[in-house]
């Protein structure tokens, strides 16, 4: 990425706004309520698991972007896509380990 004035500028910008945002963050935690945030924090634990269409190709949720895939070229992936084996119920109960519990 070349790196002109108005690139700088946004640059320069964004990074004086940071220290704001991520305070006024801190305050108010995101806009998640109280109680979701007390639980969070106390539990020590939290997972967020991606799946979808661009699981088929393996190389994360942001492939179509970074690799410039078409819509129509994408879309044909649908073919291949098959949840069958889905269960976020079970993902959920093993962190950690195989869906199998293996």
């Amino acid at each position: 990425m070349r790196l002109n004035r108005r690139r700088f500028g946004q640059a320069a910008l964004t990074a004086a706004m940071l220290p704001r945002a991520f305070a006024d963050a801190a305050e108010n935690g995101g806009g998640a309520p109280q109680s979701s945030r007390t639980w969070f924090r106390d539990a020590r634990f939290g997972m967020f698991i991606h799946f979808g269409l661009y699981a088929t190709l393996e190389r994360g949720e942001w492939v179509m972007h970074r690799e410039a895939i078409p819509p129509a070229e994408y879309q044909k992936l649908i073919s291949r896509f098959d949840p069958k084996e889905f269960d976020a119920r079970a993902w959920s109960r093993s962190p950690g380990r195989p869906a199998s519990g293996t």
